[in-house]
């Protein structure tokens, strides 16, 4: 090359270091006029081209280069990166490969070969040249920021939290090494740190969207919903086609109980992201069914059954239980999320069999230690367990929420352990640390349950007791706890756990109170005479088939009221229209305030004549507070666990004949027993004498049957047999 030559190449080199692409890529293409095999002109203008978006351009210089001077691992890292762009992973993972031959010491090209394994999905290759990478380049920013999100994709959370942490201590000043940081926190449940990291990367990137919405989930978990809402919202303000943050605003205004909005959220939602629709149309449903909005509710069910049955979507579980009484249906749509969401996870290992000499260890799991349903009727059997036999441990996965039935539960147990901020591979192996023998899953696919621990095996025996009535889907939950009116032995292949049939299903507190304050039927906004019917469910439990039955028997019992659960004016205003439009006034649809006590709230139910039950997901704890107040239930019978739950307590509290079995003989006896007020006395008095005696408050009596459900499927652990149903006489 002649010296002017050399000279002009030189000026190009410089001036493509000063970023001046277009100008030095003139001088290179013209020194290759003069000396076209001139192997440096080809591969920097190759760049030049890789640079500027002319991918297969860079392609073939570099190639022509390479095919010139085959010994510079510079050439072919370049062509790799070109590859790359072109999709050409295959081709580019080998040019990588090679220039780490020619120079092995290259960190970048273990970094470009790590990308490119990275999107062949082959994670593992992938996080081997990243730390490769790493080895040669400690202070190599991107290669350590890539490392954690392989980390994440393969769900090795505690992992890429370690890889963030090295990145952001390199350099603290680029946002989405935050974001990226409050994910990992997130995923592995701490929640605190989690929020820190957003802000973090929002102190940095202030229009950070992703970072507003992701903050906003942290909070949501934490059940500070006004604040979650509030970021959601700024993260909309941003970006106001982000479908993920209208949907998550959706999700937590729900929470709220404001479902007008929160309907209008999920509609723009799937208005910007079409492919919500199917999966997300559960939600929009339960979200109408949850204020009685039932225009098109029986199309909008017919259509939305046959996606669950045939469609790979993925539907929450908790909602299809107040739609169909449809235990199959109910089985599918759990085993595609436990699929989905909560797979069986082996990475810590099988659980050694511990000889069976110490009292045995239950753990129970729930986010619901406070005042709640749950709690409340587990209350009487934590106090009621023969503590020489059995160490119990309560594990609260749920937001600290201090009161009486939390501070009751603390005395109860041997030990009292929050695991809120756990992930659930940490609960799980705290479990295990604990040499739980029995963990029982008091939530299952309800709001906050954690699932995932399970996943994990928290315990050699795994049971799904109360919280969730249904199946879980998951092949880890060995049991499931029902009685022979839930499940019978033909229903066992709705259920992919082994069935534990007790002698009565539901638990309850026979120590319980009710207020000795008596109510007027004046200071509750009742009638002074005719038939009082109740039902104290929430509103999303009404269906439009349940409500005309409710009609139909208040047309039939003249001056008879229905007194319900108070809701949003939503709920109300749609109860009353539709009471109006089926010939029933308006007025005759009373409404119950909140009462400020639970207790206050039993009392009041002496003022009702009858509670009327909801099909197909009936009263379960409402029901047993009415019957514990001494107001009987009436009930319908249905197929699924949730739809049978009313018929288990009558039968448990001596009164099967206020079961029934269809719409027709529901209706029927509801108004023959508002007419005939004898057979309705005789009702009264046979559930006032059979309260304290028969098995639903039996506590101690129910508490012992529990015991020996739990003995038998230890004794089979330890025998080394496999779960299988368990039928106990009483």
């Amino acid at each position: 090359m002649s010296q002017k030559l050399q000279q002009q190449f030189m000026q190009a080199v410089a001036l493509h270091q000063q970023g001046k692409l277009q100008e030095a890529g003139a001088i290179y293409e013209a020194v290759l006029k003069v000396l076209p095999r001139h192997p440096d002109a080809l591969h920097l203008l190759g760049v030049v081209a890789l640079q500027t978006g002319q991918y297969q351009r860079a392609a073939d210089l570099i190639g022509k280069a390479i095919a010139i001077n085959p010994g510079k691992g510079v050439y072919l890292l370049n062509r790799g990166k070109a590859l790359q762009a072109l999709s050409d992973l295959e081709a580019a993972v080998d040019s990588f490969n090679e220039a780490i031959r020619l120079q092995p010491d290259n960190a970048e090209a273990y970094f470009c070969c790590g990308n490119a394994l990275c999107k062949m999905s082959r994670l593992e290759s992938a996080l081997v040249s990243y730390e490769k990478a790493i080895d040669l380049n400690s202070g190599y920013f991107e290669a350590h920021f890539n490392h954690g999100n392989t980390l994440m994709t393969l769900s090795r959370f505690e992992d890429a939290l370690a890889s963030f942490d090295r990145a952001i201590k390199l350099n603290n000043r680029i946002a989405p090494a935050h974001f990226v940081r409050g994910n990992a926190l997130l995923s592995i449940r701490k929640l605190r740190e989690a929020i820190d990291a957003y802000e973090a990367a929002i102190a940095i990137e202030h229009e950070f969207p992703e970072a507003w919405n992701n903050r906003g989930n942290a909070l949501k978990q934490l059940g500070r919903h006004d604040e979650a809402l509030s970021s959601y919202r700024k993260a909309i303000e941003i970006k106001e086609d982000y479908a993920d943050a209208w949907l998550n605003a959706s999700n937590v205004l729900s929470e709220l109980k404001r479902s007008d909005e929160a309907r209008q959220c999920m509609e723009r939602a799937i208005l910007l992201s079409p492919q919500l629709a199917t999966t997300f149309l559960l939600t929009a449903l339960y979200e109408k069914n949850a204020v009685c909005d039932w225009r098109n509710y029986a199309k909008n069910n017919d259509e939305f059954k046959n996606e669950v049955m045939n469609s790979s979507g993925l539907f929450e579980c908790w909602p299809l239980l107040s739609m169909y009484d449809d235990p199959c249906l109910h089985k599918t749509a759990a085993r595609k999320w436990i699929e989905a969401e909560y797979p069986e996870d082996n990475s810590l290992g099988k659980i050694k069999t511990e000889a069976g000499s110490k009292r045995i260890r239950i753990g129970y799991f729930s986010a619901d230690f406070r005042e709640h349903p749950v709690a409340m009727l587990m209350c009487g059997v934590l106090k009621a367990h023969d503590r020489s036999k059995f160490e119990l441990f309560a594990f609260s996965s749920g937001v600290e929420e201090e009161g009486a039935v939390r501070s009751s539960i603390k005395k109860s147990v041997d030990h009292f352990i929050d695991i809120n901020q756990m992930s659930d591979k940490e609960a799980a192996l705290l479990s295990r640390q604990y040499e739980i023998d029995i963990a029982v899953d008091l939530g299952g696919h309800t709001k906050d349950s954690r699932m995932g621990v399970f996943s994990f095996r928290a315990a050699p025996v795994q049971v799904g007791y109360l919280g969730y009535p249904g199946t879980t889907g998951a092949d880890y939950m060995d049991y499931i706890v029902a009685d022979p009116v839930i499940v019978s032995a033909d229903d066992y292949s709705n259920y992919v756990e082994k069935v534990v049939t007790l002698p009565s299903y539901q638990p309850n507190d026979a120590g319980r109170e009710t207020s000795t304050i008596k109510h007027s039927r004046q200071s509750m906004n009742l009638p002074e005479s005719g038939f009082v019917y109740c039902c104290f469910n929430d509103a999303y439990k009404i269906t439009p088939s349940v409500y005309a039955s409710w009609m139909n028997i208040l047309k039939q019992v003249p001056g008879s009221v229905l007194w319900l659960r108070s809701g949003s004016q939503p709920v109300m205003s749609n109860l009353r229209y539709a009471a109006s439009e089926s010939g029933v006034m308006a007025e005759r649809i009373i409404f119950a305030e909140r009462m400020p006590t639970v207790t206050e709230h039993l009392a009041r139910h002496r003022l009702a004549d009858l509670f009327l039950d909801t099909l197909p997901y009936n009263a379960h704890t409402t029901a047993s507070d009415a019957l514990w107040a001494g107001v009987p239930v009436l009930t319908r019978k249905g197929k699924s666990f949730a739809a049978r739950v009313a018929a288990s307590l009558l039968n448990a509290i001596g009164l099967p004949e206020l079961v029934t079995g269809t719409q027709e003989q529901y209706e029927s006896l509801a108004i023959e027993l508002a007419g005939n007020p004898g057979r309705l006395q005789d009702i009264k008095v046979r559930l006032e004498q059979n309260r304290l005696t028969a098995p639903l408050f039996n506590t101690d009596l129910y508490t012992r049957n529990l015991e020996a459900a739990y003995t038998a499927m230890y004794e089979r652990y330890q025998s080394g047999l496999q779960p299988d149903h368990i039928i106990l006489s009483g």
